[in-house]
Parts: structure tokens; C-alpha cells; sequence
């Protein structure tokens, strides 16, 4: 069998025409990127944009600005036109356990992967309750923060992280971009004002110090620190989203708490509606607190649950830290085996 062998200048009108549309060359080189979403109510995006009313997407509690969402419509040139196929199997209530059995399907032929996972498993919604909203009151703050602190330092906690990241890298495909994202920190800890404020329903003496702050903003840091260490263990990447939410937590300089409107703040934070005590009649002990729990019970169960997820802005600023960190994932890849030609 001949072959044809083509001289250096047979090439050469091909290189002057690519050199002279670099836009092309980017576009002839780059792979598309086959995506997929895994993880928790963080993931899915509650209440982040209009609510994806696909049944499936319903009952998990999937919002059209999840950050998945933002990267699929990223304008970034290295992203743009080039996600041929996408899955978000992100679900509220998720855990490590549920991701393995409910998650994984689909992902076989990803080229990325990100997983958030971890918040359900320290109970942070039962610690919020207890601590900061109070909604309805079962155990103490105090006991649930250390019940919290004892399910991250435990080794079982690192274990199910390592079943779970063991099996997806297994899972998927050879080379795929596997990224572990952390939690943000709620609070500015640092800051005065909010020694005086409160997000509680029930109690108007239960402030957010600066020693309650710090306590919360701890346990975030030592799940972070979990995450972490499973992923390097299993030679994924690790993504600190926590950076991005500087200078937009609760109890920023200069913010009056409890301020549900303020748009430099990317959690949602709920102001209890008509037939809720507001903070002012809780201050004023104007309220009757068994209906108080009824009407919170069945009325405000969605919303309490949403407050501490990010906004809009917040998922934006979390699909800014993947897409940095596919980038650079790309651009190692790139150094090692060389640009890989666009197969269609």
C-alpha cells in the first residue's frame, strides 16, 4: 500500500492561513468538554434563579443560575460553544452515600466532574436551627455544635469521602477533570455590629457574637479541610470557592443585620413574613410562641432552608473559581502532551 508523503511546503499555505485566524486555531485544538454536576443543595442551586420545573429537576431542587448553569453559559473564550453534552445530577439533601447510588449515571464519558458535597453530612441545617435561626428549637446550640464537631473530626466521615471519590475515580473516564468544591464561610467574624443582631425567629437575645460567629466559621473550615484531604488523596482537585465570598458574608463592615436586601451579601438570608414575628416584635416580645412554630412549621420550611445557600452573585462567583481552575488543569495538560486537535 503507497502512501503519500507531502513536503514541508505543502503545509506551509495551511500555517499561514490558521496563523492568520487565530480565533481558529483555539477553536481547531480545543476538545469540547462533556460536563457533569454532582452534589447537594449547594449544587443544585436553591433558590438561585427561576426553579427548573422538569420533574426531576423539581423534586431536586434544581435552579436555572446554579453555577453549573453559569458555566454553561459562559462567555469566557475558552469555554464558549464548547459543552456538547451536560448533566446535572446535583440534588438537595444529597449525601455521600446518595451521590454514589442516585448521581453517577451518565458520567462515564465526562471529560469534567464537580462534586460538592460533605454539608449534609455534619448536620449544618440542624446547626443553624439551634444556633443562628432557631425556627424551632429541640436541642441546644451548644450541644449541636458538638455533635457537628464530632461527625467531621471522625474518621468516618473521611472514610465515606474516600468510598465516595474512590468509586467516582474509578467511575469515570481516563483523564477526566475530577473537582472537589469546599463551603464558604457564613459569617465576617471580625467585625462589631453584629454582637447586637440577631437572625434567630424564637429568641432576640440569641445575637450573632463574634464567639458564635467564629464557632460556625469553624466547622466550615474543618469539613473544608476534610474535602480537601480526600481529594488530594484521590488525585482530584481541590477548589476553595471560600476566597470568592471575601468582603460578601453576613456581618460585613458597615451592614445593619439582619438585611435581607443587600446585594453585596451572596446568601439568602429570609425576613420573616406576615404571620412570622418579626425581629422588631421579637425584640418588643410581642409574639405567641406555639403558633409562632406552627405557622414556621408550614409555612416557611422552604425558605429557612434556603437562607446560608448563595445568591445569583454568589453562584456566579463560584463558576468564576471552576472555570479558573479547568483553565489551568487545560493549560498543564497542554504542557505535557501538547495542544490535542479538535476531533469533532
Amino acid at each position: 500500500m503507497l502512501r503519500r508523503t507531502l513536503s514541508v511546503w505543502s503545509w506551509l499555505p495551511i500555517f499561514l492561513s490558521l496563523a492568520a485566524f487565530p480565533t481558529l486555531v483555539v477553536a481547531w485544538i480545543q476538545e469540547p468538554l462533556h460536563y457533569a454536576a454532582l452534589g447537594d443543595s449547594y449544587a443544585a442551586g436553591d433558590g438561585a434563579g427561576p426553579k427548573l420545573l422538569w420533574p426531576s429537576d423539581s423534586a431536586c431542587g434544581r435552579f436555572s443560575k446554579a453555577y453549573a448553569y453559569q458555566i454553561l453559559n459562559s462567555t469566557d473564550p475558552a469555554f464558549a460553544s464548547h459543552w456538547p453534552a451536560f448533566v446535572n445530577n446535583a440534588c438537595g439533601g444529597a449525601t455521600t452515600h446518595s451521590l454514589l447510588w442516585e448521581q453517577l449515571h451518565l458520567t462515564e464519558h465526562k471529560d469534567l466532574i464537580t462534586i460538592q458535597i460533605g454539608g449534609n453530612e455534619a448536620d449544618f441545617f440542624l446547626v443553624l436551627n439551634e444556633c443562628i435561626q432557631q425556627w424551632h428549637p429541640l436541642s441546644t446550640c451548644d450541644r449541636e455544635l458538638t455533635r457537628a464537631r464530632n461527625l467531621i473530626e471522625s474518621t468516618a466521615l473521611l472514610e465515606r469521602f474516600d468510598d465516595m471519590l474512590g468509586f467516582v475515580k474509578r467511575r469515570v473516564a481516563d483523564g477526566a477533570m475530577v473537582l472537589v468544591l469546599g463551603y464558604p464561610k457564613f459569617f465576617n467574624d471580625k467585625t462589631d455590629q453584629c454582637n447586637s443582631a440577631t437572625f434567630s425567629y424564637t429568641n432576640p437575645a440569641n445575637v450573632l457574637s463574634n464567639k458564635l460567629r467564629r464557632e460556625f466559621n469553624a466547622l466550615v473550615v474543618m469539613l473544608n479541610d476534610v474535602i480537601r484531604a480526600s481529594a488530594e488523596a484521590h488525585g482530584a482537585s481541590y477548589v476553595d470557592i471560600d476566597t470568592a465570598f471575601e468582603g460578601h458574608r453576613f456581618c460585613e463592615r458597615g451592614v445593619t443585620e439582619p438585611r435581607a436586601d443587600n446585594e453585596d451579601t451572596w446568601f439568602f438570608r429570609e425576613t420573616p413574613s406576615q404571620g412570622v414575628a418579626t425581629v422588631e416584635e421579637l425584640q418588643r416580645g410581642r409574639y405567641d410562641r406555639q403558633s409562632l412554630l406552627v405557622t414556621n412549621s408550614l409555612k416557611k420550611f422552604a425558605d429557612l432552608t434556603r437562607t446560608f445557600h448563595p445568591t445569583v452573585n454568589g453562584h456566579a462567583a463560584i463558576a468564576k473559581k471552576i472555570i479558573e481552575a479547568v483553565r489551568v488543569q487545560m493549560q498543564e495538560l497542554e504542557l505535557l502532551n501538547g495542544p490535542t486537535v479538535h476531533g469533532g
